[in-house]
């Protein structure tokens, strides 16, 4: 209990940091540095984002002046120069250079552009020389790089942070403030907490995960549809997990204090799995909201990256997105009931398909999904050794976490879900002690 009292009193300084961080930050100091194979800009935090769409770098050479700007470099192409996240940095540096990178860039996101010898615009081959470099913005000149000098720098001044305003009615407005959602990871798994409110809806529907350069957005995971990731109202957690993680390790979030339909999975191959590296182990990550880098989380196991994230107001509408149908394959035992991780809304529609055998007991033998109504020799068989009496012994059986009838395995597999929650299977014996084999399963939600 005290471990989470002081975990709350630090997200809640962390909040109040945050808001005053951002009154008080009035400029910020970008820094350039140069050798003669890399040109890098570094943007430290600021809080905001930064204007650099009209950055441009001037160079005097023998038969011109010529004019240079990041956002027309390749590598660069499609990032937000007019409202660049951060902290960041941009390196232009010669192919198979093993020039250092700055030890400010070496934590934070960083974006190369690799060129050739010939396209340092910064650095003269012909006198092998570094040029003086003029730094522009808007046009203005902002800094001087020497020639003589591997480092300059500027001040930025950032625009008036958002505060409360007064329409004409006498409405106040006032800016959204971030939830904190926890991050959590292992080998085989990476789970996403979102604390969720009536008084405070959240989407994640933005949410990326970038590694090396690469990036993963949730929502493009089938079973992270549109109705799970906005408008999140209550605690609910989403794993993305290779097939049969170790469940006891999952964060305590999500095994205790979070509802069963709250708990949204996605199973992946061992090959997807982009935040481990077998060599390596885990990887840190970078955690964006629409293209604004929010935290950097580092390799850490069992415990939280916690990251500050706006979401949704409660006035912003919910975007409804056409997605296609989610397909889970399963592997259900005969010796217990099994609740899956496919959880389902309510009025989707609902295919299963099974195939495979078990053997229920000594004198009925091998039994089909759709089960059997004869035993030995071909004798019917009483119900006295069936869960459901009215359904076929040995057939897999469906339902709803919560509802008080179960469906039977047969010809007619689709229903429509009458309410939310997760998919519970069983096998119609009364007596698995003496059972073996699994049926395997395929469900498809639309």
């Amino acid at each position: 209990m005290r471990i989470h009292c002081l975990r709350s009193f630090i997200l809640a300084l962390m909040l109040f940091a945050f808001q005053v961080s951002a009154q008080s930050v009035t400029t910020v100091s970008i820094s350039i540095f140069r050798d003669d194979d890399s040109l890098t800009v570094y943007i430290p935090m600021a809080y905001q984002g930064i204007d650099l769409d009209a950055l441009e770098f001037k160079v005097t050479t023998t038969e011109a002046t010529e004019s240079y700007s990041l956002n027309a470099y390749s590598s660069f192409l499609g990032i937000p120069f007019d409202s660049l996240p951060n902290p960041i940095c941009f390196r232009l540096v010669v192919t198979d250079s093993d020039m250092p990178v700055p030890q400010v860039c070496q934590s934070v996101l960083m974006l190369v552009q690799t060129l050739a010898p010939s396209d340092r615009f910064w650095f003269d081959g012909a006198n092998n020389s570094r040029r003086l470099v003029v730094v522009n913005l808007e046009g203005q000149p902002v800094t001087f790089c020497q020639s003589e000098s591997p480092n300059c720098s500027f001040e930025y001044t950032l625009p008036q942070p958002l505060t409360s305003s007064t329409d004409d009615n006498g409405s106040t407005t006032t800016p959204v403030l971030p939830v904190v959602l926890e991050i959590y990871s292992s080998n085989d798994w990476l789970v996403v907490y979102v604390p969720g409110s009536v008084e405070r809806p959240v989407s994640i529907s933005d949410l990326i995960f970038s590694v090396d350069d690469k990036s993963y957005t949730i929502r493009a995971y089938p079973n992270f549809t549109v109705p799970f990731l906005q408008n999140i109202t209550e605690p609910r957690c989403f794993t993305v997990a290779v097939a049969n993680p170790n469940t006891t390790s999952w964060p305590q979030r999500c095994t205790s204090q979070v509802e069963r339909h709250n708990l949204i999975q996605q199973f992946i191959a061992r090959q997807d799995v982009f935040w481990y590296d077998s060599v390596l182990g885990l990887r840190p990550l970078f955690v964006l909201e629409d293209l604004e880098i929010k935290e950097q989380c580092p390799p850490q196991e069992d415990e939280a990256c916690y990251v500050e994230y706006r979401g949704i107001s409660q006035t912003d509408p919910v975007i409804e997105v056409t997605t296609g149908p989610r397909v889970s394959n399963y592997a259900v035992e005969v010796s217990r009931q099994l609740v899956s991780e496919v959880c389902v809304r309510n009025g989707e529609t609902i295919d299963i398909k099974a195939e495979g055998s078990i053997r229920v007991g000594q004198w009925v033998g091998m039994v089909t999904p759709e089960g059997t109504e004869a035993g030995a020799f071909g004798m019917p068989l009483g119900d006295q050794y069936d869960l459901v009496r009215a359904l076929p012994h040995g057939v897999l059986m469906y339902r709803i976490e919560g509802e008080d009838s179960w469906y039977g395995y047969n010809s007619t597999r689709e229903f429509r879900a009458s309410q939310d929650g997760c998919l519970e299977f069983d096998v119609n014996d009364n007596d698995k002690s003496n059972n073996s084999g699994i049926f395997q399963i395929q469900v498809t939600i639309s």
